[in-house]
């Protein structure tokens, strides 16, 4: 059996059957996330239990949580609650639920009032923030040196009814080194859908439109004469990244996004052609996503 205090002003000790430490952590976020003027905290707090609250799972989607006052031995529960979840929704999200559940009965009896509402089954909070930032790298030309740059990502959760799906806003840049100098700027919006694939591992796939603003300048030493020009382009990309969460809060992901933009646009130096941008333009990226 593991253990961990939700210190309150007046406390709540938390147990699960099975137990997991990093799962737990989330319970004590979600309690966090509904406190208002108390908060959660593990044990090395030291304040005395008020209530004593256990997560039971029968299986891997159905769990029971139960609170008993810490202070009376073998006291009636003074809540008992079947919840079911949703097989898409996260582990660690569960556990979140869960925490919600418990401080939404805190909070109830220190104000003294009806009870709170409860959270949803489905174990997800109506919206919710990631931000991602990224490093980018792949082809430029059909031939010449390599792309590489960055990018950051908004991404809005839905709310509880698809709680898969989101909104998502970037904005990027890439840089080609050599004759001439390429600089790529661009804005995306569209929509993302995430899969967990077990507890820590999720995959996400992503569909935007894009607008680009390509740059180019040339430098010709010999009569030291520059030369700049760009051309807006737009078009879309689909993407597909696999995340892997080190903590509640962060992430690591990795995967690679394939654009196809008009018009296709071609570099010449004076009379010499240098290169063409691909019809279809991939690229890698490697990143962490910050969650709220």
């Amino acid at each position: 059996m593991l253990r961990l205090w939700l210190a309150f002003v007046t406390a709540v000790v938390l147990e699960s059957e099975p137990g997991d430490a990093s799962l737990l952590a989330w319970a004590v976020r979600g309690c966090n996330e509904a406190l208002v003027a108390e908060r959660c905290a593990t044990a090395e707090s030291g304040e005395a239990p008020r209530y004593r609250a256990r997560l039971t799972w029968r299986d891997a989607l159905h769990a029971h949580v139960t609170i008993v006052p810490a202070d009376v031995p073998d006291a009636p529960p003074v809540l008992a609650r079947d919840v079911t979840f949703q097989p898409a929704d996260a582990p660690g999200e569960r556990y979140r639920a869960l925490g919600l559940i418990v401080a939404s009965y805190v909070l109830t009896q220190d104000a003294q009032a009806p009870a709170a509402p409860t959270p949803p089954r489905t174990a997800r909070a109506a919206g919710r923030l990631d931000l991602d930032a990224a490093l980018l790298g792949g082809p430029a030309l059909d031939e010449g040196p390599l792309r590489a740059g960055g990018s950051l990502r908004l991404h809005l959760r839905a709310g509880q009814r698809l709680p898969w799906l989101g909104v998502v806003v970037g904005a990027s840049a890439s840089h080609r080194a050599g004759t001439p100098r390429l600089t790529w700027a661009a804005l995306t919006l569209g929509a993302s859908a995430r899969a967990p694939l077990a507890t820590r591992w999720a995959l996400e796939g992503r569909l935007e439109g894009v607008g680009q603003r390509l740059f180019a300048r040339a430098h010709d030493p010999e009569r030291d004469r520059r030369e700049r020009a760009s051309r807006t382009r737009v078009g879309g990309q689909a993407g597909l990244v696999l995340l892997y969460q080190l903590t509640p809060g962060l992430s690591l992901f990795g995967g690679a996004e394939l654009a196809r933009l008009r018009p296709r646009v071609r570099i010449w130096v004076g009379p010499t052609p240098l290169g063409r941008e691909r019809a279809l333009e991939a690229t890698a990226l490697v990143g962490l996503r910050l969650t709220r």
